[in-house]
């Protein structure tokens, strides 16, 4: 048995070095689409990993809030009242335990130095839901007493060092949750990503400020910090509980607020990857895009596979009389499969190695494509190893398979009489490989054209107010000097912090907002109002409270009333019973002219306001969205960004200046502007990474259409010789040869043009209706794919085809 599996690997070997040529061009074909393989099976199973390794996890589920809102659209959010994990656990027996955790971005102090961090507010039973392994402590004494804070190992590390941190105390600074507290316990850094952030933990409630976040139902108010996990009893499904929700709400907080309000489970493991696509909320990871990596991934080793099955075949007469001989000493056609599948599985495992250098070697590239920070570190690469197994297994079977059982079945008799030539039933199958290679090539080509057109038109697009050279800084903060006293905030100094700004020339705007300006939605937050003549329900919409000069400085357009009035009222004890609206606003509550017009507004410091301006509709969030309806109402007490409009030229030295006057207010604080250009950048993040991951694949795949073209351009060479040579002695020119000789690939290119062009459409307008502003497909981008490939394929082709025209034809003839 080992001398025939011996035997069958040195006529493998032997006939690889015999065609140096085209088995470099299988070995590094497949070695780049392996490789290719490899980055994108390293960045799923991360992915994937996501918040699967908890033992509870598959009974765990994250509560949805759904808000109905008049007009017909459906908000959801994780943000809950935090009385609903108490009153969830306590009414229902389905639920085994609750837990809530307030999620925050703090600052930790350390020998005058401030760590940013993320810091957790949770219920003291967190740990029995969400397993941990303590390294120092317990989760029995986590939370012993209100000072008590559990800290993860990496966090203990940069704040202590070497020390032992168990009984340190621990400076936090923050407006709601700052203070001094004591370690109380360590925990092992997770390996396994989980969208709960593990780096510290407290019990500690709020501020008084902020404790009816966490103690009191909201039925009214938009922000809501606190999300809400339960773990349900064994055996218990998810539905059977949401289908008594109504009843809950109702009772907890009436029947006016279950109209518009409900409840959902989201499982878990489905909360990263699946939250956009079960309940459109814009957070972590995106499962299309998962999607269409593997579609990708696998179109690229597809072309790969084709490449060898092609070569392959278009070379099987150069062995057919070596088929025919081993018939005749005995050979069965399984050996004859064992021999040729023995062949294509040692090409895939050469190029296998070959993956693994250009994988090795293209991860920083590739983590910089998808904005990750991948390792193929040892534990990476075993459990990469299963995967390039496979992979191997697939391309070498698939890629030697049709040639390995068309071989085998030709008769010793028409081997042996060289009649094997002469039959033409075998030229549809490359030529139909060809065309499917190149089918899949121009699809990934107009694909990221137009993914290219759709975000240059979402970045180029006219938003409606001049967004350059905005700058915008974070003003609620705690001043360290004021000890975690909330009421010393920045914010409350905005107007001595603005008049400072606007004191270099090139400062020639700046105003206060409560949500950043741009983008999402402003940054403002659904809030409940009441709009007069408009019976029913409360209407939510956006609202962001901002100063007097907030209008003026972003460029916004009023087509109807006026701005604010000044020195209407004291915007720092309270709001100016003014309301701006956009046009959109205007047109859900059916107002041709809403000027005069009373809005009751129903969160915090409510009352009612009267409609002053109308402002035409612009872009505040990303183009996937439509323009919501938006409301600005003054109030200077919730200000927490100051935005900038700096005058072209000089920026950087303006830059500095804004630099130099924060830290005269806030020295401890470091300096982040946020630049409002780069916030709608972000906001496209997975279509910029798409883009890239489109482009590249693009490439990859004509690249490696390329080679098996070239190989195939080869070998059709040699076997048109003598017709070749014909030709010549006829008369015929190398142009003419050359044009005659690649025409046939043209043909091939352009017919999977017409395969590939309605695929394209159908899938990218199913793409494209996920922007509510979007590009039409125009042809031109379709015509301007299939002129790239098959210019492509005439370069690849001409070589071969030129070498071929220079033939003499006495070489050809000689033997006629």
């Amino acid at each position: 048995m080992f001398n025939l599996i011996g035997n069958y690997a040195k006529i493998a070997i032997r006939n690889l070095m015999r065609n140096k040529v085209y088995s470099a061009l299988n070995i590094l074909g497949l070695g780049i689409a392996m490789s290719c393989c490899l980055l994108i099976v390293l960045f799923l199973q991360r992915e994937l990993q996501y918040d699967h390794r908890y033992e509870k996890g598959d009974r765990i589920y994250k509560v949805v809030r759904e808000i109905n809102i008049q007009g017909g659209s459906r908000n959801f959010s994780w943000g809950t009242s935090g009385s609903l994990a108490p009153a969830l656990q306590r009414d229902f027996p389905e639920v085994e335990s609750a837990v809530r955790i307030w999620p925050w971005n703090v600052k930790v102090e350390r020998e005058n130095i401030l760590f940013p961090s993320r810091l957790n507010r949770v219920d003291k039973h967190v740990f029995d839901v969400f397993e941990a392994e303590f390294v120092q402590g317990s989760a029995q004494t986590a939370f012993e007493d209100p000072t008590s804070i559990v800290i993860t190992e990496r966090m203990a590390n940069v704040i202590y060092g070497e020390e032992n941190p168990m009984g340190r105390v621990l400076t936090v600074v923050n407006s709601i949750f700052g203070g001094d507290y004591i370690v109380r316990g360590v925990l092992k850094d997770r390996l396994e990503p989980t969208t709960i952030p593990f780096n510290m933990f407290i019990s500690r409630d709020p501020n008084a400020q902020w404790s009816n976040k966490l103690h009191r139902w909201d039925p009214a108010a938009g922000f809501r910090p606190v999300q809400t996990y339960i773990l349900l009893q064994e055996g218990v499904s998810p539905k059977t509980l949401e289908q008594k929700f109504p009843d809950f709400i109702t009772r907890y907080m009436g029947a006016e607020i279950q109209k518009y309000n409900a409840y959902h489970l989201q499982p878990l493991h489905r909360v990263y990857l699946h939250s956009r696509a079960d309940y459109d909320i814009q957070s972590f990871g995106d499962i299309d895009q998962l999607y269409t990596m593997c579609v990708i991934a696998a179109f690229i080793l597809i072309i790969a596979c084709v490449n060898f099955m092609n070569l392959a075949t278009a070379q099987s007469v150069r062995r057919a009389r070596e088929v025919g001989l081993r018939k005749v000493v005995g050979a069965s056609r399984g050996q004859l499969i064992q021999q040729f599948l023995g062949e294509s599985l040692i090409v895939a495992c050469l190029a296998s190695l070959l993956a693994l250098i250009v994988a090795h070697a293209a991860l920083p590239v590739f983590n910089d494509l998808i904005q990750q920070n991948l390792v193929l570190d040892l534990r990476a690469y075993m459990t990469l190893i299963p995967a390039l197994v496979g992979v191997v297994l697939v391309s070498g079977i698939l890629a030697g398979g049709y040639p390995a059982f068309v071989l085998s079945a030709w008769q010793p008799i028409d081997t042996l009489k060289s009649q094997i030539q002469s039959r033409s039933g075998g030229s549809w199958f490359w030529k139909g490989l060809v065309i499917f290679q190149f089918s899949i090539s121009i699809f990934l080509i107009v694909g990221t054209l137009v993914v290219r057109n759709q975000i240059s038109y979402m970045l180029d697009r006219d938003l409606g107010v001049d967004t350059e050279h905005l700058v915008m800084l974070p003003i609620f903060i705690s001043s360290r000097e004021a000890h975690f006293v909330h009421a010393n905030r920045l914010s409350s100094r905005y107007s001595t912090v603005k008049q400072s700004f606007l004191r270099h020339p090139n400062v020639v705007g700046a105003t206060a907002s409560q949500y950043r300006a741009f983008p999402s939605g402003g940054g403002s937050r659904r809030k409940p109002i009441r709009p007069e003549d408009l019976p029913g329900d409360d209407w939510w919409i956006l609202i962001n409270e901002v100063d007097g000069d907030f209008v003026k400085t972003m460029g916004i357009e009023l087509v109807a009333g006026k701005n604010f009035t000044p020195g209407k009222g004291n915007p720092l004890r309270g709001w100016t019973r003014e309301f701006l609206i956009n046009e959109s606003a205007a047109k859900l509550f059916g107002w041709d002219n809403p000027i005069g017009k009373q809005i009751q507004k129903l969160d915090g410091g409510g009352g009612t306001g009267t409609v002053v301006g109308v402002f035409k509709d612009y872009h505040f969030d990303s183009l996937k969205e439509k323009i919501a309806p938006l409301a600005f109402v003054q109030w200077a007490r919730l200000y927490a960004y100051l935005t900038l409009k700096i005058k072209g030229g000089q920026f950087v030295e303006t830059m500095d200046f804004l630099e130099e006057e924060w830290y005269k207010f806030v020295p401890n604080e470091a300096f982040n502007p946020i630049f409002m250009d780069d916030g709608f950048a972000s906001a496209y993040r997975n279509e910029l990474r798409l883009r890239r991951i489109a482009g590249i694949s693009s490439l990859l795949a004509i690249v490696v259409c390329c080679l098996g073209l070239f190989g195939l351009a080869a070998i059709s060479a040699q076997r048109r010789t003598k017709e070749i040579g014909v030709r010549k002695v006829l008369g015929a020119s190398g142009g003419q040869i050359v044009t005659m000789f690649s025409a046939e690939f043209v043909k091939l290119v352009a017919f999977a043009s017409l395969i590939a062009w309605p695929l394209a459409y159908y899938m990218l307008n199913d793409w494209l209706a996920d922007f509510a502003y979007r590009i039409g497909l125009d042809i031109s981008v379709f015509v301007l794919s299939s002129v790239l490939a098959i210019a492509i394929a005439l370069i690849t082709v001409s070589y071969q085809a030129w070498k071929a025209a220079q033939t003499n034809p006495i070489e050809a003839l000689k033997y006629e």
